[in-house]
């Protein structure tokens, strides 16, 4: 067996491969296996609401002429190795003479550890009723290509058509112990910060800090627990047992489960004619509000108290610009199929009323 390692200082146990092999020379075959593991191949700009003028982008590239792309200076890491061209250049695209089918071609930066340099080269593809894009390479220790454009060739010598394929520096993601959402304002725009603390600002989660502000994207470890509540009835609701659970799925969407159950013997009336029983959200991501939202449950009524049928199939609705933390109950009406929908206005002895689903939230400001 031998062991091979590096870069030390000095090279230990020459000879003697089984004992380590550590060495401090490192070759570009070594550097490259040592250098893709720090980073991926990316255009050495960071992308932000600011800096996305098409014209002076790294490798902004334009059609020429019929066989000629001009493109912009630019950097790169390509493969484990660095890549800068300085001075705007031009990359010859080759005549399609086919007279029937179109060709897809590949600009790339390609990487030649055999001849030593990276250059931009175009990988040209085949002309055919269903062309497709040359495959991308990446061979350690020989050719490594980053994609800048997919060239469309047109059949009879027509003007190439560029799409950009290019993928872009991110910055880098940070943990925190303070609540994500200040840590976000001293961020990159499109930094992801994910909050670790359990006991800072709302447990684990992964935020985002965008163009449009800050947003929870996803809650990480347990699910989070709140208590919903029965609310517009005639008097408080007393001896319920609520539970509710709900974690964030993706930005500004929540997944939620409530579960009311009523042990108790009485039957609990809503308090208007014209109004109908809600239940509520958490407080911490409520209605977006913008658009109505519709929900999904049922009510469970063994023993058809208060006139009310045994399973009810229940729907939750806001409406646009309600903003709050509750959702008005309906219920198809149990006489009239015509009828429609009822409002909610009892919650039965010995009865639960179950919901879940998702919903989109307000998001954080």
């Amino acid at each position: 067996m031998a062991e091979i390692s590096y870069p030390f200082d000095k090279d230990t146990n020459i000879g003697k491969p089984e004992e380590g092999g550590g060495r401090a020379a490192v070759t570009q075959n070594d550097w490259q296996n040592l250098a893709t593991q720090f980073t991926g191949d990316r255009i050495d700009h960071v992308l932000n609401s600011s800096n996305m003028v098409t014209e002076s982008m790294p490798f902004y590239a334009e059609v020429y002429d019929v066989n000629t792309i001009k493109v912009q200076r630019g950097e790169a890491m390509v493969g484990g190795f660095h890549y800068k061209l300085d001075a705007p250049t031009t990359v010859r695209v080759e005549h399609n003479l086919d007279q029937t089918y179109d060709r897809q071609d590949l600009l790339v930066i390609r990487v030649d550890l055999a001849k030593g340099y990276g250059r931009l080269e175009v990988s040209q593809g085949a002309a055919t009723a269903n062309p497709q894009v040359p495959r991308v390479l990446k061979e350690r220790g020989g050719r490594w290509e980053l994609p800048l454009y997919v060239i469309r060739v047109p059949k009879k010598q027509g003007q190439p058509v560029i799409s950009p394929v290019h993928p872009y520096k991110a910055p880098e993601d940070v943990s925190a112990v303070a609540p994500a959402q200040a840590v976000a304002a001293h961020q990159a725009e499109g930094s992801f910060i994910r909050n670790l603390a359990p006991s800072a600002g709302g447990g684990q989660y992964e935020a985002f800090a965008g163009a449009d502000g800050f947003t929870i994207t996803r809650d990480l470890g347990d699910t989070r627990t709140y208590t919903p509540e029965i609310r517009y009835t005639r008097v408080a609701p007393s001896g319920l047992v609520t539970r509710g659970r709900y974690r964030r799925i993706a930005p500004n969407l929540v997944w939620y489960s409530v579960d009311i159950n009523n042990p108790t013997n009485n039957d609990y009336w809503n308090d208007a004619q014209d109004n109908c029983m809600a239940f509520t959200l958490p407080k911490d991501a409520q209605l977006h509000g913008t658009n109505g939202q519709v929900f999904t449950g049922v009510m469970v009524n063994g023993g058809y108290d208060a006139g009310m049928p045994n399973f009810v199939d229940l729907r939750g609705y806001t409406w646009g610009g309600h903003k709050g933390d509750y959702v008005r109950m309906l219920y198809q009406n149990p006489k009239y199929l015509h009828e429609g929908l009822d409002y909610l206005r009892v919650f039965p002895r010995k009865s639960y009323i179950l919901f879940s689903g998702v919903y989109e939230t307000q998001g954080l400001k």
